[in-house]
């Protein structure tokens, strides 16, 4: 944050460092003779024009006004000095970013020249979220899909983003996707390094036929159900599975809609069939089925 006019430092509102500033907060209290100057060549051309109604008058206010604004004061500063007929000798500086107070220079006393920094900000008015997708969820992502974040810190409360960044490699080592979104902080309460809970908006086409997750046995070689073929009769079958969400998982291959599958008591029926041989003729997916 550079001092747009010199001048000496007379009041810090700013007590140190990872402070967070809002945009238009008061940050200090300068003295600077050539401002105050500019403002009271601004309180002669305003009562000059106010009695005059010239077009030269008018346009030396204006010129007075855009000088003020573009060293940094505000309208209703220059505007009160206006009322009170008065330019106050310690001048009244407001912030012109947000931001985390990297490192305070401002110090009383102290005589800031033009373009010297106050202080040093990191900007935090947006923030990155960045998120691990898992390999087999990958396909699934792309840009401009809406993201919901709760953040640890903040229970309760939902930020809502859209995916802008994909990264087109996946790292080697977690095997997971890096996939970004940027979400406005304007109450500051976002700080770099928390953590959040991600769900992301998909749309899958037409209608997956999907199972409950218990229904799944998951040898790591091959993945089963259990179906019912009669009262007391079940087989198993070996399923491929897509996509996982909400304690459900898509089945590709391997059963059809409409067949009951097992969810309690399937681990039984695993572990009834190993000891029994009930595996044997599974890819042949045989007639027979294992009674219980």
């Amino acid at each position: 944050m550079p001092a747009r006019i010199g001048g000496r430092v007379e009041k810090v509102y700013i007590e140190s460092t990872g402070s967070f500033i809002k945009l238009g907060e008061p940050v200090l209290d300068l003295y600077s003779p050539k401002l105050i100057t500019a403002g009271e060549e601004y309180l002669i051309a305003r009562k000059t024009y106010v009695k005059s109604k010239s077009k030269e008058f008018r346009d030396m206010l204006k010129q007075s006004e855009e000088r003020l604004e573009q060293w940094g004061i505000k309208k209703f500063q220059y505007e009160s000095w206006y009322k009170r007929n008065k330019v106050p000798k310690s001048i009244t500086i407001y912030s012109s970013a947000t931001g985390i107070v990297r490192k305070r220079n401002a110090i009383v006393g102290k005589y800031f020249k033009e373009g010297q920094n106050f202080f040093e900000l990191s900007d935090l008015s947006e923030i990155w979220v960045e998120m691990d997708v898992y390999e087999h969820d990958a396909s699934l992502i792309s840009m401009g899909q809406k993201v919901k974040l709760e953040f640890t810190s903040l229970p309760g409360d939902i930020l809502e983003g859209k995916i802008n960044f994909v990264n087109p490699v996946l790292d080697s080592v977690s095997r997971t996707l890096k996939v970004r979104t940027t979400i406005k902080n304007t109450t500051g309460k976002l700080k770099p390094g928390m953590v959040a809970d991600a769900t992301l908006e998909i749309n899958l086409e037409g209608h997956p036929l999907v199972v409950p997750r218990t229904a799944i046995i998951d040898t790591g070689k091959r993945k089963v159900v259990w179906t019912k073929v009669s009262g007391k009769q079940f087989r198993a079958k070996e399923i491929h599975t897509g996509h996982e969400s909400e304690g459900y998982v898509e089945v590709k291959h391997g059963l059809m809609e409409g067949e009951e599958v097992v969810i309690e008591g399937n681990f039984l029926l695993d572990a009834q069939a190993q000891l029994f041989g009930g595996y044997e003729d599974m890819k042949e997916q045989s007639s027979g089925g294992h009674n219980h």
